[in-house]
């Protein structure tokens, strides 16, 4: 009978420690997935679907009232866009994980030519190139990180 219980302890101890995995972090990360293209007409009549990964520890990511994502140029630093991703998934009692697939629509930003103007047409610099940064908050003011696209090719003339 001991060799019987023996075995069993064993396994049940071995699926204990495989079980207890490390829980995710409380901030949000973000993991670029996709663009729906990679080149674009300048000056926001151009526009492509941006897809990303989530995961958020705590699970309070999304609000009702608050915009929580932000989209960025990092050419220049300013926040082109922001979204709100909406509390859908309800109260979330126990705190658990939450991860998931965003897909946004963003607009084709100008292109900064090298004298410093930019949004025009110009022959001298027939494209530039750009990527975006995406970030959100959580509900308790947790920034996830930085998330940069591939880059993007945009038609200046």
């Amino acid at each position: 009978m001991r060799l019987k219980i023996t075995p069993f302890l064993f396994l049940i101890t071995i699926l204990y420690f495989f079980s207890c995995g490390e829980k995710p972090s409380n901030t949000p990360t973000l993991e670029f997935v996709s663009l729906s293209k990679n080149y674009m007409v300048q000056g926001g009549i151009d526009s492509l679907y941006l897809k990303f990964k989530f995961t958020d520890g705590d699970g309070n990511i999304g609000s009702d009232t608050n915009n929580n994502i932000f989209v960025s140029d990092p050419r220049t630093g300013a926040v082109i866009a922001s979204y709100k991703l909406p509390n859908f998934i309800g109260t979330n009692p126990n705190n658990s994980s939450r991860t998931g697939e965003i897909t946004l629509i963003v607009y084709s930003q100008c292109c900064i030519y090298i004298n410093g103007s930019s949004c025009q047409p110009s022959t001298s610099q027939p494209t530039d190139a750009m990527r975006y940064k995406v970030q959100v908050v959580d509900q308790d003011g947790n920034y996830s990180n930085e998330m940069e696209t591939d880059e993007i090719i945009l038609e200046c003339n």
